[in-house]
């Protein structure tokens, strides 16, 4: 049992660790012509597939309305603005399923 708690307690300070310390984010380039994109379902079944030739753009973040940012961001993580990108409650949550 120490030894549990002792990983735990190392993990935590860790995580601590990384994200008092971040680290700047790579450049994503949009992707290349021809690059399809595949919806799939919960199950793993392709729901549709987008062509080249519809309708798609790139777009900066600030670009993007505020209001679809906090959407995505809701339903993804809901304390994300509570934490520096590694939630405690949510890494307990995982390690003790």
């Amino acid at each position: 049992m120490p030894s549990v708690v002792a990983a735990c307690l190392a993990l935590c300070l860790l995580a601590s660790a990384c994200g008092f310390n971040p680290r700047p984010l790579p450049t994503i380039n949009p992707p290349a012509n021809g690059v399809r994109t595949k919806i799939y379902a919960a199950d793993g079944t392709l729901i549709v597939e987008v062509a080249q030739e519809e309708r798609r753009e790139t777009l900066a973040l600030d670009e993007i309305p505020q209001i679809a940012q906090n959407a995505v961001i809701a339903i993804e993580d809901e304390r994300f603005w509570e934490h520096n990108g590694i939630d405690p409650r949510g890494l307990f949550r995982a390690l003790t399923r």
